[in-house]
């Protein structure tokens, strides 16, 4: 990524900490190479099974059944388990996870922050504060003790992300070991032998490595291995052969469309068996049969179709001016910046608009906006004035902060306070939900659009005029709302009844 580095050995690159690449592909693979891969496959391997059990316990706990099995067994026991926990968290981190904090202390040492730095700030603290919570325990606060008048312990979380994160090491660098081999794969087709012309009547064959300038070289066809076959034999075995191209083919549009396409059908088919699976328990863990209250229903559902058209957005700007306008991601990034800065101003006026809209116009009126403004932003061109662009950036994020604002508030408005925790469950993992589908539709239609070619601006904007319906759709379902829906929440009461 710095080309600027130069090594005489493999490391990390000083500025971003990633792992240094060959100048030049050698016939043989390095053994340096290979070494690497290897460590780095032996640290992933040993620091995984060391890491399962702590991970396995941090989910019972979420379960439940970690209080159950605490409260079966003495104080001196949960003791045992929390060194027993330092015991199996300690060589992943100090082993498994070294070159990720030492990737990490030379960027503090060089002053040039990067992802190892994250990476070794978020392992150090997770490791360090549970190794404290273990060894001396009374040094912390009240404010710090859990259920059992100790500090809570984090030794799963460290390893994990140290685990997680040698699995990226590992296959970037068997990912990196592949395409060395191809390249050497590539190196080993080139002719090893020249034909120099030494007269008019003589040729002589010569290494490649002995050509030197002014050499004069005879450049021969080479012939295929078949046409020295008597005619007719093998023709049988050549007509099975597949045909053979001279140039590399991207996949067909079916194939580019159903990868994005099977995750939210996939995620589909998994909603509706959990429905099926939420309505035999007595007390699932997302009580669906929250979603008979009418403004929670309209507010999660019919919200989450406008949240998908909504989340799109963010993803397709950044590809649209980056593939479609051909900026550098520092621009893009500005461009989409403005987006921010437009739900911040929104917010201060978010009170005021409530009041004098109320949730039923405010959520259907603005989602008429958010599809006019999502399918505004497929009009810009290369040539559009930045300030109509940096405009419809600004509309867009405004819009969209508007109607986050109006779905999470009308969403429990007549949620009762003994249910209102499983209703933010549910509503909470509908959001989630909504995010990822919208990304995954964007994607899924640029991929249908273009198919096998390279994106352009037009695929761009049919992807936007398409995500368009999915707001304006859900304009159909806000109307549903009456206008006195909320009103105790926005203080919108100037078409309620008066009493006598």
């Amino acid at each position: 990524m710095h080309p600027e580095v130069r090594s005489d050995k493999p490391g990390a690159c000083p500025i971003c900490g990633m792992a240094l690449e060959p100048l030049a592909v050698s016939a043989a693979p390095a053994a340096e190479e290979t070494a690497e891969l290897k460590d780095m496959s032996r640290r992933f391997w040993v620091s995984l099974i060391l890491a399962v059990p702590l991970i396995a316990q941090a989910m019972a706990e979420m379960s439940g059944a970690k209080l159950i099995f605490r409260a079966s067994i003495g104080g001196s026991m949960v003791d045992l388990l929390a060194w027993l926990q330092l015991l199996l968290a300690t060589p992943v981190v100090l082993w498994g996870g070294w070159p990720l904090l030492e990737r990490g202390w030379k960027s503090f040492l060089t002053r040039r922050l990067n992802m190892f730095s994250l990476i070794a700030v978020g392992i150090a603290a997770a490791y360090g504060y549970s190794l404290l919570a273990t060894v001396a325990p009374g040094i912390f606060s009240p404010s710090f003790r859990g259920a059992e008048n100790k500090p809570e312990l984090y030794f799963e979380v460290a390893a994990a992300i140290t685990v997680l994160v040698l699995l990226g090491q590992m296959m970037e660098l068997r990912a990196r070991a592949q395409t060395s081999s191809a390249l050497r794969a590539l190196l080993d087709l080139a002719p090893k032998m020249a034909h120099r012309i030494v007269s008019e009547s003589r040729e002589e064959e010569i290494l490649l490595d002995h050509i030197q300038v002014g050499d004069r070289l005879r450049v021969r066809p080479r012939r295929s291995p078949d046409t020295r076959r008597p005619p007719g034999r093998h023709e049988h075995r050549r007509q099975r052969r597949a045909p053979l191209t001279s140039s590399w083919e991207r996949p067909r549009a079916a194939t580019i469309a159903g990868t994005p396409m099977s995750g939210p059908l996939l995620a589909a088919a998994i909603l509706l068996l959990y429905g099926r699976h939420a309505r035999r328990r007595e007390d699932p863990i997302l009580d669906l049969s929250l979603l008979r209250i009418r403004t929670f229903r309209i507010g999660t559902v019919t919200g989450s179709i406008c949240r998908m058209g909504l989340d799109a957005v963010p993803f397709l700007l950044p590809l649209f001016f980056q593939v479609g306008f051909g900026l550098s991601p520092l621009q893009s990034g500005l461009l989409s910046f403005s987006s921010s800065l437009g739900a911040m101003l929104v917010r201060t006026l978010s009170g005021t608009i409530l009041r004098f809209f109320g949730f039923r116009r405010l959520l259907a009126g603005t989602a008429c906006l958010a599809a006019a403004v999502t399918a505004g932003c497929g009009l810009l061109r290369p040539d559009t004035p930045a300030w109509l662009i940096v405009l419809f950036v600004l509309l867009s994020g405004c819009v969209r902060s508007i109607q986050y604002l109006g779905l999470n508030t009308i969403s429990y408005a007549d949620v009762p306070g003994a249910v209102l925790s499983k209703s933010t469950s549910v509503g909470g993992v509908a959001q989630q939900l909504a995010r990822g589908f919208g990304i995954a539709i964007g994607a899924a239609l640029l991929a249908l659009i273009a198919g096998p070619r390279m994106l352009t601006v037009d695929d761009f904007a049919l992807a936007f005029f398409l995500i368009a319906l999915l707001p304006l759709l859900s304009a159909l379902g806000f109307l549903r709302l009456s206008p006195l829906d909320g009103a105790e929440v926005s203080g919108h009461h100037r078409n309620q009844p008066r009493s006598a």
